[in-house]
């Protein structure tokens, strides 16, 4: 057991790189990520966005915005080097909007889910949680698409420059 809890320590730079990437991908091309499947999931970074750098928590910011398109403070601690441990995105899945917050171990902390349409408790359950399997059904979606940009070395180059390009602008651009 502790030999896998040692693997999972040593890859949670992949779960930080991957929240990184979707906060700064939020903020590129409207929000939407196209999948190499040809599917458009829309993520929008909100409200909340928790960053560390290598010292740990004695070196973590938080920022909380309304705005977080138009925080400097995020921008500046990723220039430096922080990453993203866990934020708070908006999903849009099917013409629906999903609330999810997200931690570098890829777990769902929560989830505001759409109206539900049915109101039969049994079938409001039922419904409630199709809707929490479309939420990780596009969460591992994008991971995996991340994960096949990360190895492919002149697509996470690309991937690099497009993330540098945004850092490098400023808030008054956009």
């Amino acid at each position: 057991m502790s030999d896998l809890l040692d693997l999972l320590r040593r890859l949670e730079f992949l779960g930080e790189e991957f929240l990184t990437y979707l906060y700064v991908h939020s903020f590129l091309d409207d929000g939407g990520i196209t999948l190499g499947d040809g599917r458009k999931i829309e993520v929008i970074a909100e409200r909340m966005v928790a960053l560390q750098g290598a010292q740990g928590k004695s070196d973590s910011t938080v920022v909380r915005s309304e705005e977080l398109s138009e925080s400097e403070e995020a921008r500046i601690a990723l220039k430096i080097g922080k990453k993203v441990t866990s934020g708070q995105f908006l999903f849009a899945i099917q013409g629906e909007d999903y609330k999810v917050v997200l931690d570098k171990g890829l777990c769902i902390r929560s989830v505001a889910l759409p109206a539900l349409e049915t109101f039969e408790p049994f079938e409001q359950e039922v419904e409630a949680f199709e809707k929490i399997g479309l939420v990780e059904d596009a969460i591992e979606s994008l991971f995996l698409d991340f994960l096949e940009k990360r190895m492919d070395q002149s697509r996470w180059s690309k991937e690099m420059d497009d993330i540098t390009a945004w850092l490098r602008s400023g808030v008054e651009e956009r």
